[in-house]
């Protein structure tokens, strides 16, 4: 399939387009087939169906789907794609995800659900098709090895190049850390961040932590610009494993140093410099949820829709209450004042409450194609793709911080953001019909640029209305734009030097 397992994708353009041209013609692999065109699979029917887990709104839109068209044009278009929804146990817990994608494919009415092993196109959020959780196994490969077809679309990547491309902080952050330091630039839309790996040297790691404590508000001891929003010493540490439940804040160097030293063992950790002067919205802080997909193409969108998480208490520095500083939902929903509406604010109406005539989303929107520009081209783009398959996509969420000085910061990106806070509803509950309009446009546009481009609507049929919501990110070219940078850094230094002679000639005479 033009992947090679071991390094990453190989000859990827041509096996892609081979595949493409058999999987649309129908023509099922010659390697372990057996007769009847089905693969041999020990231990796994092919008439199993897992709707029975499924709420009964996501059963009913898929029984309707599963029944044979009365249009005879419409049932044949109907037959020429098939898709496999395999999500087992999963459904219980979780089950918004499911109710976009069924309204996107109920527009694509030439695909049609199987339960058999000749479909096109695969979805599973958290477990794949072998029954295996997506954190012990996720591999996309196996997913593909479900089909008779070379070809698949599948909403995954090899779950080790997600960790280490974009979900687990340790990783991304020593990842971020040694790319920048190899290029020797520094990012500005990542603040200072020390990793304390548990299997690391804790002395070395506490060494880089203080020589990080003494820059703090101390931009002459050598340690470059330290941004206004940064300056001080309070820093936040971040668990691998826990998610909001283990964020801490320090506003001193010493107690996050004794905090780290005491729970290493327990987890490995990030310790970040806090941005203590963050653009409030009505005295409150808040940080901006937007999504990003990604396909192994590969192509990066960013959605020009999403929302700000707002904390319900006034911010203030002079308490480190999580409840002021952490927008989480987990975090925020224990306020007795919080609510799904007060504590989420879609992008338009943000802008209209803040006020203040330089936020303009339309000027804030290239900052963060930037940011992601950069981060997926500091290696995180090579890392996901990883073990991946020509088919692979995701939607992702992403995390962005303000300054009051409207500087934007990465905070996280995330592989599997919470339905609550991501998309912030669930079926069977009251939900705000903005948010439920913005996922539904959300998931078509998403099959658009993911699974229509690889799967064109047949000859005759009608596709859905084309959207224009997903913003491409182009890959900036790193080492060429440090070397620049570096080039500017030296001509000013020199013209720096100039001025500061000429200035002493003059005082002189």
């Amino acid at each position: 399939d033009g992947v090679d397992t071991e390094g990453g994708a190989a000859s990827r353009g041509g096996a892609l387009e081979h595949a493409r041209a058999r999987a649309r013609d129908g023509v099922p692999r010659r390697s372990d087939v057996e007769e009847g065109g089905q693969r041999n699979r020990p231990g796994r029917s092919e008439s199993t169906d897992c709707r029975g887990n499924m709420p009964v709104e996501v059963q009913s839109t898929m029984s309707t789907m599963s029944e044979p068209s009365h249009n005879p044009e419409q049932s044949d278009r109907s037959s020429t794609y098939s898709y496999k929804i395999d999500l087992q146990q999963w459904m219980m817990k979780d089950n918004t995800r499911l109710q976009q994608l069924m309204k996107a494919l109920a527009n694509r009415p030439w695909f049609k659900p199987t339960t058999a092993f000749d479909f096109d196109f695969w979805w599973g959020p958290v477990c794949d098709a072998r029954g295996y959780d997506v954190h012990d196994k996720g591999n996309p490969q196996d997913v593909l090895e479900q089909s008779t077809k070379d070809f698949v679309a599948m909403n995954r990547f090899h779950k080790k190049s997600v960790d280490k491309a974009v979900n687990t902080k340790v990783l991304v952050a020593e990842n971020l850390n040694e790319y920048a330091s190899k290029l020797g630039v520094r990012f500005d839309w990542w603040p200072e961040t020390i990793v304390f790996k548990n299997r690391g040297s804790m002395e070395i790691q506490l060494q880089a932590f203080r020589e990080a404590c003494k820059c703090c508000g101390q931009p002459s001891v050598g340690c470059g610009d330290v941004p206004n929003s940064m300056k001080g010493e309070t820093w936040i540490v971040k668990g691998t494993s826990h998610g909001a439940k283990s964020i801490q804040l320090f506003d001193d160097c010493p107690s996050a140093e004794q905090f780290l030293v005491d729970n290493i063992d327990s987890d490995s950790w990030i310790a970040q410099k806090y941005i203590t002067k963050p653009l409030l919205l009505d005295g409150r802080k808040f940080d901006c949820r937007a999504y990003v997909l990604v396909t192994a193409e590969p192509k990066i969108y960013l959605h020009r829709e999403g929302f700000a998480r707002v904390a319900m208490d006034s911010y203030s520095m002079d308490t480190l209450d999580r409840g002021i500083h952490l927008t989480n939902i987990d975090v925020q929903e224990k306020n007795d004042d919080w609510d799904m509406d007060s504590g989420k604010v879609n992008f338009e109406d943000l802008e209209k409450q803040m006020g203040r005539d330089d936020f303009k989303m339309d000027s804030i929107l290239p900052k963060m194609q930037r940011i992601l520009s950069e981060y997926f081209a500091a290696g995180n783009l090579d890392n996901l793709l990883q073990h991946s398959t020509p088919g692979s996509f995701y939607l992702f969420g992403v995390d962005f911080m303000f300054s009051e000085d409207l500087d934007v910061y990465f905070i996280e990106m995330n592989y599997s953001p919470g339905e609550r806070g991501g998309l912030g509803f669930r079926l069977g509950k009251e939900t705000n019909p903005y948010f439920e309009d913005l996922f539904d446009r959300m998931y078509e546009e998403m099959l658009q640029k993911a699974v229509d481009t690889q799967f064109p609507p047949p000859e005759g049929s009608v596709p859905p209305k084309p959207m224009h919501n997903f913003l491409e990110v182009s890959l900036v070219d790193l080492p060429a734009a440090a070397e620049e940078e570096h080039g500017k850094d030296i001509e000013d230094d020199k013209v720096q030097e100039k001025e500061e002679v000429a200035a002493e000639e003059e005082e002189e005479w």
